[in-house]
């Protein structure tokens, strides 16, 4: 990555321009642009966590149309989202934008709304009858024993059963819990650890996308699409094993509900 035009951000003492924080779309574009870097791209590092610390210091004081676009930002950055449910959250972000052009909204929420049908389409026909058999047979078993004790004793016991089957597989034990006791380190280090760990394979992603001679690029794609998938999975939470509201309407949102088309009625003369 060419890095030289990063340099005209910073003043003579080698620091980022203080004055780079009055633009905030710039701060943002910038602090977007340095989760594409590579391994030991020691310039990108310093943008991201310069633009992290001024945006930051910025919520609050900024429109909030702009500052709902920082928070989503610092919360996960563009490079690591869903694409669906990314396109989804601009659809609806530029829909309450004044003077938003029409026309490229109803277009962007009618190719939003066919990919979703496709996905239904794919869910339909994901697995073979047996197997689909076989889920709906769990499922209704599960949901059976979960009715039956709310109706005698008045407990919801559903996430319970779940963990009860994950403690059977041997589940249970997490990343951080695994190095907090490897390592004799608090949860806090374990997280820092983890997330350092995290960032670094996301720099070699990002490098392997556009530099990768052994492996097909759709395969990186790929990749890097699952990578995305996971970040979004635990999230909030264990979205597999205990999932809560938030993940439930992040899987409505991408594959059930679709975007709501307003049809602007003609105007009828007499």
């Amino acid at each position: 990555m060419c890095l030289d035009i990063f340099e005209n951000f910073k003043d003579h003492n080698g620091n980022f321009k203080e004055s780079l924080s009055q633009d905030v779309v710039g701060m943002l574009s910038l602090y977007e642009a340095s989760h594409f870097a590579y391994n030991e791209e020691k310039i990108l590092d310093e943008a991201r966590k310069f633009t992290s610390m001024k945006l930051k210091e910025m919520l609050g004081k900024i429109d909030m149309k702009i500052g709902e676009q920082v928070r989503h930002a610092l919360e996960i950055p563009f490079q690591w989202r869903m694409q669906r449910l990314e396109a989804r959250w601009n659809i609806e972000e530029y829909n309450k934008k004044d003077g938003a052009n029409q026309l490229l909204l109803k277009l962007a929420i009618l190719d939003f709304n066919m990919v979703q049908y496709m996905l239904q389409k794919d869910l339909q026909q994901h697995l073979p009858d047996y197997m689909k058999m076989c889920f709906l047979v769990l499922y209704n078993t599960v949901n059976n024993m979960a009715y039956d004790v709310l109706k005698e004793q008045g407990h919801v016991i559903f996430p319970q059963l779940t963990k009860v089957a994950e403690i059977e597989r041997g589940e249970t034990a997490n990343a951080i819990s695994c190095y907090m006791h490897e390592n004799g380190v608090s949860e806090e280090v374990a997280r820092e650890y983890l997330t350092s760990l995290i960032d670094e394979n996301w720099k070699m992603m990002n490098k392997e996308l556009v530099s990768n001679f052994v492996f097909d690029k759709s395969f990186i794609e790929i990749a890097i699409n699952l990578a995305r998938i996971a970040q979004c999975h635990y999230q909030c939470g264990n979205a597999h094993s205990d999932p809560n509201d938030v993940s439930k309407n992040r899987v409505f949102s991408v594959i059930i509900d679709p975007i709501q088309l307003k049809i602007q009625q003609p105007i009828c003369k007499n």
